[in-house]
Formats: structure tokens, sequence, C-alpha cells
């Protein structure tokens, strides 16, 4: 199933963008007798899916049988959840201090205090994940960069990261 994000500065045009599918006039007939829209629309909050609700009625269009229309919090049981539960922000910073110690060499090393560098590295694999970055593709991306302008620190640092990436992933 693609997915697809919709982004716009103006909510009223996110809005129209994100729910087409939810604002076009639809008609059961006796191979689809009830028009609901043909993809899952997960919204940021319950009050997002009130005003598109609002708007459908205001454009005349019918209601829906369960309408595939939810917040975010709602995904797992619609799409069927699992019994994993995602890390909380302290959790995760001890994962990583032990990733760094484990995968650290010079830069990342005991004596330079992975500590330090914790809430940086959180946010940047924290951005990763979410891109989908997969931890061979940041290691290609980290050798091709800067070419040869970067010195041994640069170098050193850029090949822990991707190792201490792949062991967190």
């Amino acid at each position: 199933m693609p997915l697809h994000t919709v982004i716009a500065h103006d909510p009223a045009l996110l809005h129209e963008r994100a729910a087409h599918g939810f604002l076009d006039l639809r008609r059961g007939d006796p191979a689809a007798p009830f028009p609901t829209p043909s993809y899952l629309l997960a919204l940021r909050q319950g009050g997002l899916r009130d005003d598109l609700l609002r708007l459908a009625a205001r454009r005349g269009c019918p209601g829906w049988f369960d309408p595939p229309l939810c917040v975010f919090g709602e995904l797992p049981a619609r799409l069927g959840g699992t019994a994993r539960l995602p890390l909380g922000a302290a959790e995760r910073l001890v994962l990583l201090g032990r990733v760094l110690r484990e995968q650290g060499g010079e830069v990342f090393s005991h004596t330079r205090r992975p500590d330090d560098y914790l809430e940086a590295v959180d946010a940047l694999f924290g951005e990763l994940c979410a891109a989908g970055v997969e931890p061979d593709a940041l290691a290609a991306s980290l050798e091709r960069a800067g070419g040869d302008a970067r010195d041994d620190f640069e170098l050193r640092r850029d090949a822990e990261l991707a190792a201490a990436y792949a062991g967190y992933h």
C-alpha cells in the first residue's frame, strides 16, 4: 500500500489536498453500495477529523459507513498493532550511550565521554529513522560526502557514526 504525505502551510488547503477522496461526491451502486473513500486518511488530531467531516457535510458529500479516517494514535488499532512499544526518551538515550560505547572508536570512545554527544546523536538518528534511511545508505552517503576536503577526524567521526547507526538500527 503506498503512503502519500501531503504538506501545506494553509490548513484549509491541506484539508483540500489530503482529503480529496472524502470531498468528492460518490454514489453507491450494487457492486459498491457504500460510497466510502478508498484510502485511509490519518490526521494529527481529532479536531482536524471533525473539521473534515464538517467540510464534507457542507459540500453535500454523503455520509460514510465506517469512514477510513483516524488520528495518528488510532493507527495501530486500524493497521494491526503489535506488542512492541516505542522507547521512551530515557530508554533511547541509554541505548544510544551503550551503542556509542560499543561502536565508538577514537571519537566516541570511553575517554571522550559519549554522553556528551547523546542529544545530538539522538536527534540525528531520530531524523534518519523517520526518513527511512537504512544504515548502508547512511554509510555510503557519509563516504561520498565532502570528497577529499575532509580531514582524518571527520573521516573517523563519520565512520563511527555509520557504525553506531547500524548498531542502533
